[in-house]
């Protein structure tokens, strides 16, 4: 989607149009995280790649940095089970935060 077209007859400046993260980047961040989460007891899910998607959905958020260190501090959980559940309420956390960008697969 050309986000500057479908912008195009906004008729007042300043550059909160570009700081908005398009849908189809959260729904790609989203289902990186989803399969992190789903794979965290048997992976390791602190690759590179989950770390991005992290990054991309909680660095412009109100309580972004609070929610990337749980996320964070939960993925470094040696127990795999706890782990796993820890990840999930994160994830959960992420999804509330994000509101109406989120829709559940």
């Amino acid at each position: 989607m050309d986000r500057k077209r479908q912008l195009s007859n906004v008729s007042f400046g300043g550059d909160w149009a570009e700081s908005i993260l398009p849908r189809e980047e959260v729904a790609a961040a989203l289902d990186v995280l989803r399969a992190a989460v789903a794979r965290s007891e048997e992976e390791d899910p602190l690759t590179p790649d989950i770390r991005a998607a992290l990054a991309r959905l909680t660095h412009r958020a109100v309580r972004g940095p609070l929610i990337e260190a749980a996320f964070l501090n939960a993925a470094r959980l040696t127990d795999p089970g706890l782990r796993a559940q820890e990840l999930a309420r994160c994830l959960r956390n992420i999804e509330r935060v994000l509101g109406a960008e989120v829709r559940r697969p």
